[in-house]
């Protein structure tokens, strides 16, 4: 099949998920009350197809947790052969930021930031549409692999070279927020990070004589940088200092750390600060 010939046919299908989000009454008291939540009601047309595609791709309904994609495909039997691998593709997109390596005739040649693979995506529009758009940039936007190839979704934004120190802390909150997809389709990462995480234990229990401490805030940024200290570069510390450092609470539980849960600041920043800054030792 040729690349147009997909492109139609993702096209077409994306085409009946949209009217299916929007006429399915099994969809539309969650999908009003989600448009409220996000101040959302009353936009044109235009605009809500832009507000469906996350809507379609992270929400979950119902006690069974169903995605749309779930629900789609269960009322939808006569999906073709090739309907249902584009769906597939789909429910398993890319949804990250990308720095654009090479801009080309059909789509782009692009890093994925979060873990760390190239791939060409190709896009569904017409390259017309990215005038402008140059070598160095970064692209917030979703892929999903179809056959062979990979295709560009969506793009929320592009940003210049200028930026990208915020592109780099959104790709480190991504990988936060997510431990698994620094790793996600990259099994050379995934056995680099299994060979830092088995020999950072062995030096953490060579170093503290033990595979688990307790310490309360106040003194655990001291503890990681004496521990940094001998992981990168063999410095020894007083043995004291570490008994110190590991005094245990006087009281055990539960409690919500504000610092980290506050959604309104920088989560990247607050964790900066250090342990010693938390409000509750």
């Amino acid at each position: 099949m040729l690349v147009r010939e997909n492109a139609d046919t993702i096209g077409d299908l994306a085409n009946k998920l949209f009217d299916f989000v929007g006429q399915d009454s099994a969809i539309q008291g969650d999908l009003g009350e989600y448009l409220k939540t996000i101040g959302a009601t009353g936009l044109p047309q235009s605009r809500l197809q832009t507000l469906l595609i996350p809507y379609i791709f992270e929400r979950r309904l119902g006690e069974k947790r169903e995605s749309v994609f779930e629900i789609f495909e269960s009322k939808n039997k006569d999906l073709s052969i090739v309907e249902k691998e584009v769906l597939e593709g789909l429910k398993n997109s890319v949804s990250s930021v990308f720095k654009i390596n090479k801009v080309l005739k059909n789509g782009f040649e692009l890093f994925n930031l979060v873990n760390e693979i190239s791939c060409t995506a190709l896009c569904l529009v017409k390259m017309s549409n990215f005038r402008g758009v140059a070598s160095g940039q970064y692209l917030y936007g979703r892929i999903f692999q179809f056959k062979d190839s990979y295709y560009l979704f969506e793009i929320n934004e592009i940003v210049p070279f200028s930026r990208k120190e915020d592109v780099l802390k959104y790709a480190v909150s991504k990988q936060v927020q997510d431990s698994s997809l620094l790793y996600e389709n990259n099994p050379v990462k995934l056995k680099e990070i299994e060979k830092i995480v088995e020999d950072t234990g062995k030096k953490f229990k060579e170093f503290f004589k033990t595979d688990e401490i307790i310490a309360l805030s106040p003194h655990v940024d001291d503890l990681i940088s004496y521990f940094n200290d001998f992981a990168e570069e063999g410095k020894t510390c007083n043995e004291q200092d570490i008994q110190r450092l590991t005094t245990l609470p006087e009281k055990y539980g539960y409690f919500e750390v504000k610092e980290l849960m506050d959604n309104s600041g920088d989560f990247l920043e607050t964790a900066a600060k250090g342990f010693s800054s938390h409000e509750i030792p």
